[in-house]
């Protein structure tokens, strides 16, 4: 009764929304030594994982009973797919597809009016298959790559400082970043806070396509330009509503990396002797723990540098160190695995109490 998925409304508390005062309890399940099932699907903002149905309102839809269908159930509207997205209901149950009308849903879903789509831009959609003891999910080549970005992780934010991963070149050299996350069209910043509708088949004509010549250079312009790239695809991935959602979340990213990164190597010395107080939950101090691993990781290098015979213009003795500690560690937290990043940023940027101090 308490599940819920990321920061959704708990599962009960949803179908008794949706549901209202349709039927109770009683009306669903009679009394019997035989256990009885009731399917509903139930759909919410909250709960839409990859699919581009444009949700009006939420609703629970039945699937199918593992018992005689109770009387209440039959007396639900019977809505065609097409239907759904337009409907005042909250609860109904669905006719059944005609043989006929598979590919289309699979290949346009809910928008079968739709003739022309751009490169990287998918709206195929998954069936689900019942006759009367056997499901059977069955998707579109195209959900099923939405679904893979997505990785079913309801925390959007999280999921960009995921593909931080993606943005990075591989050490070995073996670059698939082209394969996974094709060159797509990809909006400014300005041009993000100006997105107004949700995009179905068509990017704006003035977002520009970057070249697999700028994905492909090993610079901090380069990775950042992946980065948003992978970022595009990802949103294109989201239901509509949270498509302009995703794409702000690429520059506030960003943003509080680089707080957090002038938060450490402002106070190195701190992290280094590891004087981050004792009030800390067991969480943050794995991840105090690794800024303070990054910081000694950096010192050592510093001094590899150093014996190299390394210099840095206008800096000599300590000066010169504490340059280039700070710069290896600027680097190295440029680097560092995107869910590392997301927690140092939760712990040192967005931590209210920190925020205070």
């Amino acid at each position: 009764t308490n599940s819920r998925w990321g920061t959704s409304g708990k599962f009960l508390e949803l179908f008794e929304k949706y549901t209202d005062t349709s039927f109770t309890k009683e009306d669903l399940f009679t009394e019997s030594k035989e256990v009885q099932i009731h399917n509903f699907l139930l759909v919410d903002v909250d709960l839409m994982i990859s699919s581009k149905l444009p949700l009006k309102q939420g609703f629970a839809m039945h699937i199918s009973s593992n018992c005689e269908t109770p009387e209440v159930i039959k007396k639900l509207p019977k809505l065609h797919y097409s239907e759904i997205a337009k409907t005042e209901h909250t609860v109904f149950t669905v006719a059944p597809l005609k043989s006929e009308e598979f590919d289309i849903y699979l290949n346009k879903g809910f928008y079968p009016e739709i003739e022309d789509i751009d490169n990287h831009i998918s709206i195929g959609e998954g069936l689900i298959l019942f006759n009367g003891k056997t499901m059977l999910k069955m998707i579109s080549s195209a959900y099923n790559r939405r679904s893979k970005l997505v990785d079913n992780n309801p925390n959007v934010m999280h999921r960009v400082y995921e593909l931080l991963d993606s943005a990075q070149f591989p050490k070995d050299g073996s670059d698939t970043f082209l394969e996974k996350y094709p060159a797509i069209p990809c909006p400014t910043d300005e041009q993000i806070e100006g997105i107004k509708e949700h995009i179905i088949s068509k990017f704006p004509v003035d977002w520009k396509t970057p070249s697999d010549e700028q994905l492909t250079e090993n610079s901090s312009a380069g990775r950042e330009l992946r980065l948003r790239v992978a970022v595009m695809h990802y949103a294109m991935s989201l239901p509509i509503f949270h498509q302009k959602g995703a794409l702000t979340c690429t520059s506030e990213l960003l943003r509080d990396r680089y707080n957090a990164i002038q938060i450490v190597t402002q106070n190195y010395f701190k992290y280094e002797k590891k004087q981050w107080g004792e009030d800390i939950l067991p969480r943050d101090l794995k991840v105090y723990e690794r800024i303070h691993k990054m910081v000694m990781d950096a010192k050592d290098y510093a001094n590899v540098r150093i014996k190299r015979g390394e210099g840095i213009k206008g800096c000599t003795g300590v000066q010169l160190f504490n340059k280039m500690v700070k710069d290896n560690l600027r680097n190295l937290m440029l680097k560092e695995y995107g869910v590392s990043i997301y927690k140092i940023v939760r712990v040192l940027v967005n931590d209210p109490k920190k925020k205070n101090e």
